[in-house]
């Protein structure tokens, strides 16, 4: 069934008293070892960090997408997340 919705901005209303949360960056140290790891990785994708919110791997492009290393609830998450995504970049020409 299609359904259809009115969108409108927060900042074009009024009255109207929402508070949007600031996004709580965690503080971590880098890990060497893991930072060699993707410094040093044969034939490696493109690194950016162009979408905050998702991790992913574009063969198309072959380029990689991280979000902020602060975003990570410890730093541990940030390189499991990061070398999962440099496995889907293994089979790239």
């Amino acid at each position: 069934m299609l359904k259809y919705f009115h969108v409108f901005n927060i900042q074009d209303l009024e009255g109207i008293n929402i508070e949007i949360p600031e996004v709580k960056l965690n503080q971590h140290e880098r890990i060497e070892k893991c930072e060699d790891i993707i410094k040093n990785m044969p034939n490696a994708p493109e690194y950016v960090f162009e979408d905050a919110n998702r991790p992913y791997y574009s063969p198309a492009n072959d380029k990689l997408n991280m979000p902020d290393f602060g975003q990570f609830e410890t730093a541990e998450d940030y390189y499991s997340t990061f070398f999962h995504e440099l496995t889907h970049s293994t089979g790239h020409q």
